[in-house]
């Protein structure tokens, strides 16, 4: 194992050993989103909340706050599967980044190597699990945005994260 991979393992660790954590219903998640991020959810009433993240992405980092719904996705037949729903905005902080130009379409971009910061509104739909004996979520996330600053106007990214959470 990658020393690099430790810092993710190790608050998860320590989560065990600091916090009280229940299983099924819970008011906190901690997710790790593995090769990209952590995200924090806090929920506020009944399946609502907020959820802070900070992903790298490609050529850069992008700090994220999302307004969160829950609901049960298959009600009759489990109460361990949840749909996730939700709107947000972004800042993104860009180390490089690469034009294209539409008209000579076999051209190679090209690249620049200046930073800049550009900022966006954000959809989230996701599917949660709950396991209902252990303190633990997996869920796949759908996270399209819409850039509207930044050296190429309207930058419209899409974002699909698979990642572990510890409830609490």
């Amino acid at each position: 194992m990658k020393l690099k991979n430790v810092r993710y393992i190790l608050p998860v660790l320590m989560l065990f050993v600091f916090l009280k954590i229940q299983a099924q219903d819970y008011q906190q998640a901690i997710k790790i989103i593995p090769f990209s991020g952590v995200a924090y959810k806090k929920l506020t009433g009944f399946e609502k909340g907020y959820e802070i993240s900070f992903n790298k992405i490609t050529h850069g980092y992008k700090l994220t706050g999302l307004r969160v719904y829950q609901e049960p996705a298959f009600p009759r037949k489990s109460d361990k599967w949840f749909v996730c729903y939700g709107f947000g905005s972004h800042v993104s902080l860009y180390e490089s980044y690469s034009i294209y130009n539409p008209f000579r379409p076999f051209d190679p971009a090209r690249r620049y190597s200046r930073s800049f910061v550009s900022c966006g509104l954000d959809g989230y739909v996701g599917l949660e699990y709950r396991f209902l004996k252990h303190p633990f979520t997996i869920n796949i996330d759908y996270i399209p945005n819409f850039e509207f600053m930044g050296p190429d106007y309207f930058r419209v990214n899409n974002y699909i994260n698979i990642g572990l959470a510890v409830v609490f």
